[in-house]
């Protein structure tokens, strides 16, 4: 299973990346915040990689920027010197107060850490530029 797989609406990343599934390792991130609802944790990071084969609207694009919800948020950390930084994210199924759960882990040494449990991830968007 991969990170994609734990998203609630994948059909899109597999749409522009087929079975090739971008890493998660080297991404930069350009925000990342909460919203009260659900309550949301957002993230927006762009991915190091392009797709082989991209839909003909992004062709001559070089970046993938990806935005990432995720819902019902049990608990959540954010500690951010920079955002401009390539850190490695790490999203993965757990168990949290006895129900599954998705958690994400973005660090990178003493700058960053962002670290979150939440009921669901969605991808909300998918961009080129």
């Amino acid at each position: 299973m991969t990170w994609v797989d734990l998203l609630n609406n994948a059909r899109g990343m597999y749409a522009i990346f087929r079975d090739d599934v971008p890493s998660l390792q080297a991404v930069t991130i350009h925000s990342v915040g909460m919203h009260r609802d659900g309550p949301t944790l957002k993230l927006v990071f762009d991915l190091p990689d392009f797709p082989t084969d991209p839909p003909k609207k992004w062709r001559g694009y070089k970046v993938i920027r990806i935005e990432l919800w995720f819902t019902g948020v049990n608990s959540a950390v954010i500690a951010l010197d920079t955002v401009t930084k390539l850190v490695d994210l790490n999203i993965s199924r757990v168990i949290a107060n006895n129900q599954e759960s998705i958690r994400l882990v973005a660090t990178l040494a003493n700058t960053i850490k962002i670290e979150t449990v939440a009921s669901g991830a969605q991808l909300q968007r998918i961009s080129a530029y």
